[in-house]
């Protein structure tokens, strides 16, 4: 039978570490690096196809994030320029992200 007290005691000895998430700073916004990491990989892919255009020539911008801008977050808004076009992409409920919307030019 495992002591309440020695259970405890892990949790505030692990948890500091446990919680510390690494980040990074993108746009002014503090997101999770492993988690925008996958964003990024995830939205260069899908904006490369729809647009027509090699995945490195995407310029990707954090436009909103989940929860507040100062503190490590998700991010929600992104938008992708190349090769003569501008879109939008947005996450979903689900954690999936999908377009939101498709204009002719770059500004």
């Amino acid at each position: 039978m495992r002591s309440p007290l020695r259970c405890l005691s892990a949790v505030v000895l692990l948890g500091p570490a446990c919680a510390t998430i690494p980040t990074v700073e993108r746009d002014g916004f503090q997101l999770g690096t492993f988690a925008w990491e996958n964003d990024e990989r995830t939205i260069r892919s899908q904006a490369a196809f729809t647009t027509n255009c090699p995945a490195e020539q995407l310029e990707l911008q954090v436009l909103s994030v989940a929860g507040d801008a100062k503190l490590p977050s998700d991010a929600r808004g992104v938008g992708v320029t190349g090769c003569g076009r501008k879109t939008s992409w947005v996450r979903l409920a689900n954690g999936s992200w999908a377009i939101n919307t498709d204009g002719p030019s770059a500004p």
